[in-house]
């Protein structure tokens, strides 16, 4: 299946943000019912580097943020159709790619607005008319929370030393793309690996030196693997990979390769430098695979035998053939 194919069918599923760090954070949705401060506010967060697209009322702002959510929601409060705070708890509610940072502006300034507006899911609350000075720097401390927040989100999916997924996540992403893959009749094959002889670098060179060579393979797996693809550490020294669009002789030959640039490469450590080899298992999904969990055994069955053939190779669970 060609990469153009596997691309409109898996867009989706695209690999996720790397740590919050690479995150601009400057989209925002603005909402009111008024032409003229749409277009003040949003020249003030304009000229400030902000993205900033608009919505007249509360249904125009959810088909927005359904198509595409904005790092910042800052809406009115009264409004036509569906108001601000309506607009606030459906935000809350709704099960979005990653938290939108809401601010609700009004004229009503008493303290008990304030509540209602924060109960009902606002993150900070401004008065009317908009002062450009105040409005950046809620939007800079706002900015301050998005980075916490999205950084402890990447680490409770991603294992911290590899910053590839972690073993739940994995299992997660990897049953999606189980259904998605069935429903379209799409190959899906399954590489696991793991390093050889790795408790012998952590007793002879160090557990530094063993982190070394853990994060030296997921750089490589990283840049190695191919669009769409769910790679992950599943703990110790075991990795495994999910290859959407490829069948059991391609992804044969990825993880030969995989093999072969790992056993090429030079790790620096304190102790001076060490090379790594791996072995692989792969596996492709067939009418007789169960389910998902079933072709990561397969997978692993097929890494089993490569282990028990000297170590450094690929093997394959079941017949390679090739068109």
């Amino acid at each position: 299946m060609s990469d153009d194919v596997v691309r409109g069918v898996f867009g989706l599923l695209a690999s996720e943000d790397g740590p919050a760090a690479q995150h601009s954070w400057r989209s925002v949705l603005l909402v009111d019912d008024d032409p003229t401060i749409l277009r003040f506010v949003g020249a003030v967060l304009a000229s400030a580097g902000y993205e900033v697209s608009f919505a007249a009322d509360g249904l125009e702002a959810i088909a927005a943020i359904e198509a595409a959510p904005p790092d910042f929601l800052i809406t009115d409060w009264k409004m036509p159709n569906f108001d601000g705070i309506e607009l606030c708890r459906w935000v809350r509610q709704a099960r979005l790619p990653h938290y939108v940072y809401t601010i609700l502006m009004t004229a009503r300034t008493e303290v008990h607005h304030m509540v209602e507006a924060i109960s009902a899911g606002a993150d900070d609350f401004f008065p009317k008319p908009v002062r450009p000075g105040e409005l950046l720097s809620r939007m800079q401390a706002g900015t301050r929370i998005l980075e916490r927040e999205r950084r402890l989100l990447f680490l409770s999916r991603h294992d911290e030393l590899t910053e590839l997924h972690n073993r739940r996540a994995f299992y997660a992403r990897g049953r999606e793309l189980w259904e998605e893959t069935a429903a379209t009749d799409t190959p899906l094959s399954c590489v696991m690996l793991d390093l050889d002889h790795f408790k012998r670098v952590n007793d002879e060179l160090g557990h530094a030196a063993g982190d070394n060579a853990l994060a030296a393979t997921a750089a490589v797996l990283r840049q190695s693997s191919p669009d769409y693809s769910v790679a992950a550490r599943l703990g110790g020294e075991e990795f495994c990979v999910l290859l959407p669009g490829r069948r059991l002789p391609e992804a044969c030959d990825w993880a030969e390769s995989l093999r072969s640039t790992l056993a090429r490469a030079v790790i620096c450590c304190e102790a001076g430098t060490l090379s790594i080899t791996i072995s692989a298992g792969a596996a492709l999904r067939t009418p007789d695979t169960r389910d998902f969990e079933q072709l990561l055994d397969h997978a692993d069955r097929a890494l089993f035998e490569a282990k028990q053939q000297g170590r450094n190779r690929v093997c394959c669970y079941g017949p390679c053939e090739r068109d």
